[in-house]
């Protein structure tokens, strides 16, 4: 449950932010496609214990860091608080991929 939690919440985040339907599924379906190059490529190296604490870790980490960056109520999308939470739902929804 807690998976998908995780998995689905930047849903909600990217919905805040303003954009339509289609814009959030671009930005988090990018960074899915994102995942699969670098996964293919390390998934023979690293054991799937070790990866999973990292990456829940940052995942657990970044979701923390989203709590507390809010954009301002006069901000129609384009400030640069909006780019920094973009960021970070992209980082978190690629290590939750991964």
């Amino acid at each position: 449950m807690a998976t998908y939690m995780m998995y689905f919440g930047p849903i909600l985040i990217v919905g805040q932010i303003g954009f339509d339907i289609y814009t959030t599924n671009v930005v988090l379906n990018a960074s899915d496609l994102l995942t699969y190059y670098p996964l293919f490529l390390m998934i023979d190296k690293i054991r799937r214990k070790k990866a999973g604490i990292i990456l829940m870790s940052i995942s657990s980490f970044i979701s923390g860091v989203l709590i507390f960056v809010v954009p301002p109520t006069d901000c129609n999308g384009t400030c640069s608080v909006v780019i920094v939470q973009l960021v970070l739902v992209f980082v978190f929804r690629f290590s939750i991929s991964m």
